[in-house]
């Protein structure tokens, strides 16, 4: 009760007036991928093709080339368990451990993508996916799931800050 006491005073006397403007502006101006300046059809063309280049590193089992979509400096992730990644390194140690444990993918699929554009910096793809791999020890896995990436335009082109991901397999 004294809390809206104060409340009351403080915009009885006008002090909270600017502040309620300033709120109600930020509130009301538009998201910025809707300003004039972005394209979104163009910024979700060069993210399917990251996304490709991604995938197709994933294929050829080449490490290197898949851990140069990753931005270096200001990645973070979560895993499927829960467990989180606070920086890239952690990450392409998990990563080089598990893709070595791979001989093969029998199959990988993504359907449905869906990229949404934050603004003509950022983007966030979602997918499910379906993969059927096979590994060094003769086994075969079978995963599915979901996940999703978050994409930010570096000087070195698209880069990956966050990706996370859940499923089963």
């Amino acid at each position: 009760m004294a809390g809206n006491v104060r409340a009351r005073r403080w915009a009885r006397r006008g002090a909270g007036t600017g502040w309620l403007v300033l709120v109600c502006a930020l509130a009301c101006r538009p998201a910025p991928s809707e300003g004039p300046n972005v394209n979104a059809d163009a910024v979700q063309v060069e993210i399917q093709a990251s996304f490709d280049g991604l995938v197709a590193a994933v294929l050829a089992r080449d490490t290197d080339r898949y851990l140069s979509y990753f931005d270096r400096t200001r990645f973070v992730g979560l895993h499927a368990d829960g467990t989180t990644v606070h920086t890239f390194e952690d990450f392409a140690r998990t990563y080089r451990q598990q893709a070595a444990a791979v001989a093969s993918y029998r199959s990988l699929s993504f359907d449905p993508v869906r990229i949404s554009v934050i603004d003509d910096r950022t983007a966030i793809l979602v997918n499910e996916f379906d993969a059927e791999v096979e590994l060094v020890s003769g086994d075969v896995v079978v995963a599915t799931g979901g996940g999703t990436q978050v994409w930010a335009r570096t000087d070195d082109g698209w880069k990956l800050v966050s990706v996370s991901s859940s499923g089963s397999g």
